[in-house]
């Protein structure tokens, strides 16, 4: 289950920049993404006849444009009422947002994780990878993928509440959900096993929306058992599989997985999830044999 690789590629996994200056980089680019959405938004032109608090009705309904037959920038009633310091800030934290892109880019391409698996998940791109690095810190630091999930605020019983502080980053934690919206929104296989998880969590009774949330906190668990399991396995270093397996019918270990390859390939694997979620659980022992 584990793998020896050069020093080199050690080096790069952990040592290629300092982790914890990265971090510090990708708090800089998510603080300058926030405040150029907010400035940003205050450059966005409006149509003064239906934007007016006076012309929107009880509700946010507002009525119909009286000149259809005119083009929007061609309207006198279209307008920016912006000062001219406002779109040059603007301006100014754009480039700076797209220099730190393109820094986590070219970081990002020189890592064994990222060639060998990561650029071709479909939902993660180089700067979430960037981004999944720098929270993540050293991965030697968890002894096992439990510890993992904790310290992105995964593990069973987290969650706030009144009173009493958390034992978690709620940081990481909102990370690790827009981490999963990325993957299920890009449709690749990582999307295909929440669609399916979410029709098994519907058959349990719950509405939809808890359907959609447990079955978005699978599928983030299972990625970031798998970042947990290729980092270690680049590393060279022995990692063990998630305590449930072998467990109350827990018998499989999904392997990392990846959209590069034809859809034959993980068949079986799908086939086995539909049939244990959703069919007869003995038909699925036979059907995949796991890894």
């Amino acid at each position: 289950m584990t793998e020896q690789v050069s020093q080199s590629q050690k080096d790069s996994v952990t040592q290629h920049h300092n982790v914890e200056l990265l971090a510090e980089l990708v708090k800089t680019y998510d603080d300058i993404q926030k405040v150029r959405i907010a400035v940003g938004n205050r450059t966005v032109p409006r149509c003064r006849l239906l934007c007016t608090k006076k012309q929107v009705k009880k509700g946010g309904v507002k009525r119909p444009c009286p000149y259809p037959d005119r083009e929007c920038k061609d309207c006198e009633y279209w307008e920016t009422k912006v000062h001219p310091i406002v779109l040059q800030i603007h301006k100014s934290l754009l480039s700076d947002e797209k220099a730190i892109t393109k820094f986590l880019k070219d970081w990002v391409e020189d890592l064994p994780i990222w060639q060998q698996w990561l650029k071709h998940v479909k939902g993660v791109g180089a700067v979430l990878t960037a981004k999944l690095i720098a929270y993540s810190g050293d991965i030697r630091r968890f002894s096992t993928v439990g510890k993992y999930w904790a310290y992105f605020g995964q593990a069973p019983g987290q969650v706030r509440r009144k009173g009493e502080k958390a034992n978690y980053s709620p940081v990481r934690k909102a990370f690790a959900w827009n981490l999963s919206e990325s993957l299920i929104k890009a449709g690749g296989i990582y999307a295909e096993i929440y669609r399916i998880r979410a029709e098994y969590e519907l058959t349990k009774g719950v509405s939809p929306t808890h359907a959609r949330n447990r079955a978005r906190r699978y599928v983030r668990k299972l990625f970031l058992q798998h970042f947990y399991a290729k980092s270690k396995e680049l590393l060279g270093l022995p990692y063990d599989l998630p305590e449930i397996i072998g467990k109350e019918g827990h018998k499989h270990y999904i392997p990392p997985l990846r959209d590069d390859v034809p859809k034959e390939t993980y068949k079986d694997m799908l086939n086995y999830l539909r049939e244990k979620w959703l069919g007869n659980h003995r038909t699925a022992e036979n059907h995949y044999d796991g890894v």
